[in-house]
């Protein structure tokens, strides 16, 4: 066994380290013939055909992948039961719209969190109908068909009594805040599941992981870190000396047996029984370990790297091998001075012992089981009010403004680009120079710079905190240009900014291309329903819902040229007063990323976007003297007399204005690798030197405060949001889920789910067997006696 443990590398260097997305052959395959190493070490005699055999066993999507009868099977199943909650759905939208809720259902496809257990896995889970349920101003709930439809019993229940009721106002608003059946108000969004192999109690080692949490998409969205030790008597130390399945002549001892299937297992007609009593008695202990017991502790540290959220704790819920004893664990709260981490990683400091009788079906259970902890969000909505509105005074075009609103502000962020100018003072000390704001310049203020002075430029970046949820991960500033000189008189009726509206115009182009596809999409299926001379009362659903969606693309066309004011979407006027020194407008930057494949996106974004009048002069590169790598922060030198103007080398008329372009190349790392160009206006007015009492220190002694720069603030947009492109997510084209395409993709969620639960189990395997070799070689080094003697007498 020693000379197998040299083959295996340290699991921190080879496996810990790769990335989520590594989960391709190459990972599997390597992981197997580690596996198969120590498994030919150990009692073990499988070929490797037999450990091929019981892999594939994972990976149940492959039956439907391919044209077959399962999959046939499988598609007309999902295709029946979508069908048959969509009929529900659209009954209980309408006692919504009826009873004035304003909350939207919808059908849509979801892979349930059992699929991500592997003791609950089966081929008819993988996919199955969920219901969407949205309210205005509140986090969208997915809901199972077996929830919706225990809520829709009581909707009905509910409404029935609301029909006969003398004052319907009033009887429904004592009946919801009793209970609202429409609506959770508390409720939990699922994040994903992390498994547990019980395969670490047969190890005299205590088993320290991080554990990957696989989502419902199959991609890693986070890891717990989970701690479990076990005290007593070893199952190890016994298993050899038990026959686990007398069936057979040769036992089969624990090593490393990943071929170790049911067939192996005692033959036992009420399996699940065996399950609910195991840690609490059991009359068929063996022989010879009656009086064994095993002593587990089980211990949750913290989740980590979790999708960020709006929600304070992270709930973990699981059961140990018994399912009486299930547990639930509420997060600590996070400590309320460090938002972006606040988001992403919870502490929970959870620790249960527990006792159990090591006998026959106690060790065939643990054999291979897992624990699998469900981690969810956990959201403490406040209730909204009750108020009944009559639906004749919505106004729809306001509830579609909001809808859109809330789409884009999920794929964009504010960030704050700053500019300071600094100068040598009497004391030679480099100081920011007095901006002077005034109402009629645009870019923030005016920079009260000395005549013939050397100066440095100095640019920070600043996420604006809270603003919207899209990634952003600035690094540093690579480089800092300073050019394209341009003056204006005070009292001219047009003064420079930051400006610019080219990347709005190849944002809004783009929309428009979604808005007519969509629009020659659903006229070809009204044209299809059309030519059907015997229609269904699906059809004819169908027909009425695409045609309240041409509607509806009127409208939000509408709404993409004309963006009302101050909405947040993209091209709304601004209706802000903003801070002193910070420019009113708004200038946009569109990514313009691929979210199927974000290797397509340029390697510099915002190159082509200049401002007005950018090329009158050329643009210098300044020598940077100071740029962190960790924070996008830089100061440059800057000499005026290298743009060889007289208007930079002499002092300026009190009425006129010279405005300068200050262009910065910032790396980012999020939401994908990119240089992002970004530019700031300034405008200066160079003065003779102060050798008296300068005009800053003049307004220190009045009380005045003294501004040290301007700003603007971008609003990046990654992407034309989902829901305004993608037909098929599409809450109005319910039935456009049903598509073989829309299904094909799900089934390939399940594969990425097969292979993530898969190598995670080898990694398991692979680490356990690492920490079990190094066990051995402690305890042999402590075996021999001088040494041993040394210890006792220490």
């Amino acid at each position: 066994m020693a000379s197998s443990s040299k083959q295996l590398p340290t699991i921190k260097e080879s496996i810990c380290q790769q990335s989520a997305s590594d989960r391709d052959d190459k990972d599997i395959d390597y992981l197997k013939q580690l596996v198969h190493i120590n498994s030919n070490a150990s009692t073990l005699n499988s070929d490797k055909a037999n450990i091929d055999l019981s892999f594939s066993k994972w990976y149940l999507s492959n039956q439907i992948l391919n044209e077959s009868e399962e999959r046939h099977t499988f598609v007309e199943n999902l295709k029946k039961e979508f069908i048959r909650i969509n009929s529900l759905v659209t009954e209980v939208n309408t006692i919504s719209e009826e009873m004035h809720r304003q909350i939207v259902y919808s059908v849509i496809l979801q892979i349930p969190v059992s699929y991500l257990k592997p003791s609950e896995r089966s081929i008819n889970n993988l996919c199955l109908p969920a219901v969407q349920v949205k309210r205005e101003n509140s986090i969208s709930q997915i809901w199972t068909a077996e929830k919706f439809e225990c809520q829709f019993s009581h909707i009905k229940a509910l409404y029935f009594k609301w029909v006969v009721s003398d004052n319907k106002p009033e009887f429904l608003t004592q009946e919801l805040n009793r209970n609202n059946p429409f609506f959770d108000e508390q409720f939990n969004s699922f994040i994903g599941v992390a498994n547990i192999y019980l395969k670490s109690l047969f190890y005299n080692s205590k088993f320290d992981y991080i554990v990957p949490i696989i989502d419902t998409k199959g991609e890693m969205c986070g890891s717990l870190h989970v701690v479990m030790d076990q005290t007593g008597l070893l199952p190890i130390e016994k298993l050899s000396q038990l026959q686990i399945n007398t069936t057979t002549s040769s036992s089969k001892p624990e090593g490393i047996n990943i071929d170790f299937d049911d067939a192996n297992l005692p033959h036992n007609s009420n399996s699940d029984q065996c399950l609910e009593d195991e840690g609490i008695e059991d009359t068929s202990t063996l022989s010879n370990s009656q009086n064994n017991e095993l002593i587990v502790k089980f211990s949750i540290q913290e989740a980590r790297d979790l999708p960020k959220s709006t929600a304070e704790y992270v709930m973990c819920r699981y059961t140990f091998i018994n399912p009486k004893l299930d547990q639930t664990v509420v997060s600590e709260k996070a400590s309320d001075n460090d938002d972006e981490q606040k988001s992403c990683t919870f502490s929970f400091n959870h620790e249960n012992e527990y006792r159990f009788p090591i006998t026959d079906q106690f060790l065939s259970t643990c054999f291979e089981s897992v624990i699998s902890i469900e981690v969810w969000h956990q959201h403490n909505a406040k209730p909204q009010s009750i108020a009944l509105t009559d639906n004749t005074q919505l106004d729809q075009n306001t509830s579609l403004v909001r809808e859109i609103t809330q789409q884009w502000k999920d794929v964009k962020r504010h960030i704050q680009f700053s500019v300071e100018i600094h100068e040598l003072d009497s004391a030679g000390i480099w100081k920011p120079v007095p901006v002077n704001p005034q109402e009629e310049v645009s870019s923030g203020g005016i920079y009260a710079l000395k005549q013939g002075q050397s100066k440095r430029v100095v640019v920070k970046l600043r996420l604006i905190p809270r603003s919207d949820p899209m990634p952003l991960v600035l690094h540093e500033i690579r480089s800092v240009e300073i050019g394209s000189i341009s003056t204006r008189k005070m009292q001219a009726p047009h003064q420079l900014d930051s400006y610019q509206d080219e990347h709005l115009q190849c944002l809004r182009d783009k929309w428009l291309n979604f808005i007519e596809k969509r629009k020659i999409y659903l006229e070809s299926q009204i044209n299809a329903l059309n030519q059907k001379t015997n229609k269904t009362s699906i059809d004819i659903h169908r027909e009425s819902i695409i045609l309240e969606e041409l509607v509806r693309l009127v409208e939000e066309h509408h709404i993409s040229m004309f963006p009302p004011a101050s909405s947040g979407i993209p091209g709304s006027p601004a209706c802000w007063i903003p801070p002193i020194t910070i420019e009113m407008h708004r200038p946009i930057i569109f990514l313009d990323i691929d979210p199927l494949d974000k290797n397509k996106l340029n390697s510099i974004v915002g190159l082509q976007a200049a401002l007005t009048e950018e090329n009158k002069t050329p643009m210098f590169a300044l020598p940077l003297i100071q740029n962190a790598s960790d924070q996008a922060y830089a100061i440059a030198q800057w000499d005026p007399t290298i743009h060889e103007l007289a208007t930079m080398n002499q002092v300026t008329a009190h009425d006129t204005l010279i405005y300068l372009i200050v262009k910065i190349t910032v790396i980012v790392s999020q939401p994908a690798h990119m240089e992002l160009v970004l530019r700031k206006r300034i405008a200066i007015n160079i003065q003779k030197p102060e050798y008296w009492w300068p005009e800053k220190t003049l307004k220190t002694l009045l009380g005045t405060k003294v501004y040290r720069g301007t700003s603007v603030v971008y609003e990046i947009v990654s992407q034309i949001p989902k829901n305004l492109h993608d037909i098929e997510n599409r809450k109005q084209i319910d039935f456009r889920c049903l598509s073989n395409e829309y299904i094909e993709k799900y089934i390939q969620y399940g594969s990425n789910i097969d292979s993530n639960l898969l190598l995670d189990k080898l990694r398991q395997e692979v680490l356990l067997e690492e920490n079990s070799e190094k066990e051995k070689i402690v305890r042999k080094s402590t075996s021999v006696p001088n040494i041993a003697r040394q210890k006792r007498y220490s």
